[in-house]
């Protein structure tokens, strides 16, 4: 086999990896999203039983303590929205590189054949 040849299955394989890391990670993320809206539609449907309730927990004196804990998931929501525009950005990132990774390709590919 040519030297090109052993090049070009290297490079094929490490794209091929590449590839299959990025969609095993998409998929991940996708997962995220779903499990972070049900947790969100959970908080916001808490939020409005305890609307309910609100005056009977005033009333027996527990409404401190129902206000600090809407107020740390509140901060919780907030942390993981920050987070969450992170990760984005890490993945335009990843994305870009593998661009370059795909146009140093076709540039090399008459080489490789």
């Amino acid at each position: 086999m040519a030297p090109w040849g052993k090049v070009h299955s290297s490079v094929s394989n490490f794209r091929d990896r590449a590839k299959g890391h990025i969609l095993w990670a998409g998929h991940k993320y996708r997962q995220g999203m779903h499990l972070a809206g049900k947790m969100n539609s959970m908080y916001q449907t808490g939020k409005q039983i305890a609307s309910i309730f609100a005056p009977e927990m005033a009333h027996l004196g527990l409404d401190k303590f129902a206000d600090r804990g809407f107020s740390a998931m509140d901060q919780m929501r907030d942390t993981a929205i920050s987070r969450h525009t992170d990760v984005l950005d890490r993945i335009r990132d990843q994305s870009q590189v593998l661009d370059k990774f795909r146009q140093a390709q076709t540039l090399a590919q008459p080489y490789m054949s």
